[in-house]
């Protein structure tokens, strides 16, 4: 079986193609690199024992939970060094159509 030009031809443009894309993605690695080095650092994460979190019912008996402590005076308590505390920000929902507390979502048996 001969090697034929157009054969010789066609496997040296697939090994310049696969040199050129392994160069590209070579060059891409070491944009990526210096990209990162040049963003700054994050603040350090607080340590758990530094966290303070006061924890307070407003006039409608929901308890809060905040990093402040109520300004207008009312009673709190201080929990320190909890490491798996999440903050959510609380969400109000928009005036909609109430639910029936009678209505379910099952449909009746035949």
């Amino acid at each position: 079986m001969e090697l034929g030009l157009r054969h010789v031809v066609a496997g040296l443009a697939v090994v310049i193609a696969a040199v050129g894309y392994f160069a590209w993605q070579q060059q891409d690695r070491e944009r990526v690199e210096q990209q990162a080095l040049r963003q700054p650092v994050a603040e350090p994460v607080r340590d758990a024992e530094q966290v303070v979190i006061y924890k307070w019912q407003d006039d409608s008996g929901t308890w809060n939970f905040t990093e402040q402590a109520p300004a207008d005076g009312r009673p709190f308590t201080e929990i320190r060094g909890t490491p798996n505390v999440t903050s959510v920000p609380s969400v109000v929902p928009e005036s909609g159509p109430a639910i029936d507390p009678g209505q379910t979502d099952e449909t009746p048996e035949p």
